[in-house]
């Protein structure tokens, strides 16, 4: 019997393959740190991150398939990554967002098939590609399709009554939050269209005197952020007059918050979001302050071209990108045109991982 034990042991060791996921991962992350470093990579490592992520699920289910982790789970997840590559690249219209968050528990489907199924024959085999062929095409059809029942929409307005200053609060645990002006001259001091799906609950909060307003729009976190992950199903588009002086906040666990301030009389903005991309248009008037954070993911700050600008940068594992000629120091990113002692837009951004993009806009759109 104990003759027999080297060759047993080998059978096992030809079963215990190594995977290649860790490595390559390590070895190709190194390779962009190097190549952004040296400016070869446009955007920097991030904004090679954000578009590209998806070569992650693709490499990890090549890894599944050479360490014989199951045939059926594994190519459905480099099946996955490969339309989101896609999507991200242009190649396909679909959402990334929507497709994770409705479609994960056909994860779990692949996974109990695999175990049914198994992987000792090429007939079981077959089935196991076939089953995966099957689970990537619903997981795309999912991305489109939205169930009856699994979302609502709600309006809002606020009717304008010369109120000389406006406090507007939105916090919401996940999904797509846009805020822009009304068109001049509007009868309403807001205007809000609000996508909500099942689980999500918001009750607007107004409170309005003769020369002020205050209005809240909050979730109370009451929603399950994986059943609203950012998708056009879930997108609150809020409108404010221009007339009135804005003080807003927004507060966001994840998602995507875009707020274009560039027609606004705005004289504070405080936005926080932990997980996702924020995009700021900044307001060509330089009497507002505006404070952007986030804990990981991407801050996009507009800025108006030509503009006395300085934007305060705190962050610590990522890339900051800012137009040629802006100037550094101390972590403080300044305009050609600023000047210590003039009035200027003031920017403070706080990001601890990801990337952080100062972008110049002409002031005629």
């Amino acid at each position: 019997m104990s003759e027999n034990l080297p060759e047993e042991n080998n059978r096992h060791e030809r079963k215990r393959r190594r995977g290649l996921f860790f490595p390559l991962l390590l070895l190709g992350t190194g390779v962009l740190l190097l190549l952004s470093n040296f400016g070869y990579i446009q955007g920097g490592f991030w904004g090679f991150v954000e578009t590209y992520w998806p070569a992650l699920l693709i490499l990890a289910g090549l890894d599944g398939l050479i360490k014989g982790e199951g045939i059926t789970s594994s190519l459905f997840i480099a099946g996955v990554g490969g339309l989101l590559l896609a999507g991200n690249l242009g190649i396909a219209t679909i959402s990334a967002w929507d497709m994770l968050a409705k479609g994960w528990p056909l994860i779990l489907v692949g996974i109990g098939i695999d175990i049914i199924v198994g992987r000792h024959s090429v007939a079981r085999a077959v089935i196991g590609i076939f089953m995966a062929i099957l689970l990537v095409g619903g997981m795309f059809w999912l991305a489109d399709i939205s169930f009856p029942g699994t979302g609502r929409s709600m309006e809002f307005t606020q009717p304008y009554q010369d109120e000389s200053s406006l406090k507007l609060t939105i916090e919401r645990t996940a999904g797509r939050i846009f805020v822009d002006a009304a068109k001049p001259g509007n009868d309403l001091l807001l205007k809000g269209e609000f996508n909500l799906l099942k689980n999500e609950k918001m009750q607007p909060s107004v409170e309005q005197d003769a020369d002020s307003a205050k209005i809240r729009f909050d979730t109370g976190k009451n929603a399950f952020p994986g059943a609203i992950w950012p998708s056009q199903n879930s997108t609150w588009k809020i409108k404010v007059n221009p007339e009135p002086k804005l003080m807003l906040k927004t507060n966001l666990a994840m998602g995507e918050t875009r707020l274009d301030l560039r027609e606004l009389a705005v004289t504070e903005v405080d936005s926080e979001q932990a997980m996702g991309k924020s995009e700021i248009f900044i307001s060509t008037s330089k009497d507002g302050t505006y404070h952007v954070s986030g804990a990981m993911g991407e801050i996009v700050i507009r800025v108006p071209k030509g503009a006395a600008v300085s934007v305060s940068v705190r962050n610590a594992i990522g890339v900051v990108s800012c137009p040629d000629n802006y100037s550094r120091k101390n972590g403080i990113y300044t305009s050609g045109t600023y000047s210590e002692n003039q009035p200027a837009i003031k920017v403070t951004v706080e990001l601890p991982i990801g990337a952080i993009r100062i972008v110049e806009y002409s002031a005629s759109l």
